[in-house]
């Protein structure tokens, strides 16, 4: 979980609020340290969303306690450095795609994290995806 708080504090302007424990056996409930860490306070909630890759590290660093089920399925999760984003763009041109290009097209591309493959969503769409793929040994946390 301190994992995550690092994360998270780098990254955001806003308030952090470190976990406590997370209650899922009834109703959803988090318990978190308000007030630079005086008390503890209970959030009811309809749902939890956790939004960071389930690895088996970040699962185990989060305190959540996983049923037999949830470990083996989990435990198959990994990060593969590749991305896909949808951004605006007005020049790029009428059924255009653009890709990469290769010094041989038999060899594989290198991911380096940039992007390798633009296409519009549709004809005449100023919605452009983007895909990018990096090798997950260099993947970072900025």
């Amino acid at each position: 979980m301190q994992h995550i708080v690092s994360y998270e504090t780098e990254c955001t302007n806003g308030m952090t609020k470190l976990l406590i424990d997370i209650d899922r056996s009834h109703k959803p409930n988090i318990q978190y340290r308000g007030g630079k860490g005086r008390y503890t306070k209970t959030q009811l909630c309809s749902d939890i969303i956790i939004a960071f890759p389930p690895t088996s590290q970040a699962l185990k660093e989060s305190g959540l306690v996983l049923s037999a089920a949830e470990k083996n399925l989990f435990a198959q999760v990994g990060i593969n450095g590749y991305f896909s984003s949808a951004v605006r763009m007005n020049k790029l041109g009428d059924n255009l795609t653009v890709s990469q290009e290769l010094s041989n097209p038999l060899t594989p591309l290198k991911p380096e994290g940039q992007p390798v493959y633009l296409t519009p969503l549709h004809s005449g769409s100023n919605i452009v995806s983007v895909y990018s793929a990096d090798d997950p040994a260099h993947l970072s946390r900025t």
